[in-house]
């Protein structure tokens, strides 16, 4: 992947670095910019940005994040859609959360740019609809979700 400042001319099919709110103007980090949005940058005085072009080998934040939270997901629990650079994982029905802390804390060693995070409750979470993670990291079934009658 490769990020460099860009004149907004030359910016079309860039992914958002950061995100760009000015003159009314609100576009959000991680979106892949379109001919219209560098027309409403210009008219908006914003005359360079910085994007993420990626290479042949790159996966987009938010396809890395979906394929991440599927593999995290456990059974009864959903993965929400991704969005800049995250998934969200809920439950399906009310129950018991059983996360594997120490598997977490090992996933989050693999780099930096992976991070796995959840509500922590003496390891274990009663959830309902509130996101079982807040993040999600790497590996099948790191949460077993088992259901409360």
């Amino acid at each position: 992947m490769e990020f460099k400042a860009s004149p907004v001319a030359q910016a079309e099919g860039g992914i958002l670095a950061h995100s760009v709110r000015t003159n009314g103007l609100n576009l959000r980090k991680g979106r892949v910019l379109s001919r219209g949005d560098l027309e409403a940058l210009g008219r908006a005085g914003v005359e360079s940005v910085v994007i993420a072009r990626l290479n042949n080998e790159d996966l987009g934040e938010n396809e890395a994040a979906a394929r991440i939270a599927a593999a995290a997901a456990g059974d009864h629990v959903r993965v929400g859609a991704a969005f800049t650079g995250r998934a969200n994982l809920y439950a399906r029905e009310h129950g018991l959360a059983l996360v594997d802390a120490a598997l977490v804390d090992r996933i989050n060693l693999i780099h930096e740019s992976i991070t796995l995070a959840y509500t922590e409750r003496k390891s274990v979470s009663y959830v309902t609809s509130r996101p079982l993670f807040s993040s999600v990291g790497l590996s099948g079934a790191m949460c077993r979700f088992g259901a409360v009658p």
